[in-house]
């Protein structure tokens, strides 16, 4: 059964694929990569990521500005790190601020 979120986009860019939970400083492949909130050690782990979904930060968050440096998608969902789980599939509707779970 899909799932919908009303999420805020941070960075404007459709965003596909499936989910990793961060959970150790690790690579996070080519996924969409979970997590509370960035700070300036996870940069290299997700240097490949298809996007980010975080719970904490805005417009002006190190979140937000990594994911613009990074030319990648990044939206904030309240308790992404437990009401989503790996290996779920996801997309960003980034027109209407929704993200589809599958």
């Amino acid at each position: 059964m899909a799932m919908e979120y009303n999420v805020v986009i941070l960075n404007k860019k459709e965003m596909f694929g499936k989910i990793k939970i961060f959970e150790d400083y690790t690579d996070m492949g080519d996924s969409i990569v979970v997590i509370k909130k960035t700070d300036p050690m996870i940069t290299p782990f997700i240097l490949s990521a298809k996007g980010l979904i975080i719970e904490i930060g805005g417009n002006l968050s190190h979140s937000a500005v990594l994911v613009r440096e990074l030319g990648i998608s990044c939206a904030r969902l309240e308790n992404a790190t437990t009401v989503l789980k790996n290996g779920q599939n996801v997309r960003l509707d980034v027109e209407n601020s929704k993200l589809y779970v599958d």
